[in-house]
């Protein structure tokens, strides 16, 4: 069922990011929980979300960020259960003001969706990504006394 977002619910996110994002941009966006968290750009807790679960896992996320007279509005829907795109953006579009809304360019229906009920295109943008090798200590045994 739907629910606002808990605390305890990041892992089952990521795990939601995991299965709808395509390999390449999670190389880059987080491949580990730890690194997926640190490349939030908006914080996890920041505006209202909704998860909706089926069988203890997450199948759908959407955050509305408010933003002055507007609201910026992303969303995540699980390959496994397209039904949910609808009914989330149905729930989405109940906001009042102005609705810009980030889209990847994976996540096509989405774009669609939004088409078809009055949003245009107005803007694309880039994420640029370094990734910086990082020295890895020698692993080693050390004697601990019991």
């Amino acid at each position: 069922g739907l629910h606002d977002l808990k605390q305890g619910d990041a892992f089952a996110l990521f795990q939601l990011f995991s299965a709808t994002t395509p390999a390449t941009i999670r190389e880059a966006l987080g491949v580990t929980f730890d690194h997926w968290q640190d490349a939030q750009e908006i914080p996890i807790g920041k505006g209202q979300q909704w998860v909706m679960e089926h069988q203890g896992h997450i199948t759908g996320w959407l955050r509305l960020v408010p933003k002055g007279v507007s609201y910026e509005g992303e969303m995540m829907v699980h390959p496994d259960h397209p039904d949910l795109l609808p009914a989330l953006l149905r729930m989405a579009l109940t906001q009042t003001g102005i609705g810009r809304w980030l889209v990847p360019d994976y996540q096509g229906r989405l774009a669609r969706h939004l088409e078809d009920s009055g949003f245009h295109k107005l803007a694309k943008y880039t994420m640029h990504i370094k990734t910086v090798a990082a020295p890895v200590t020698r692993p080693g045994m050390a004697p601990v006394e019991a």
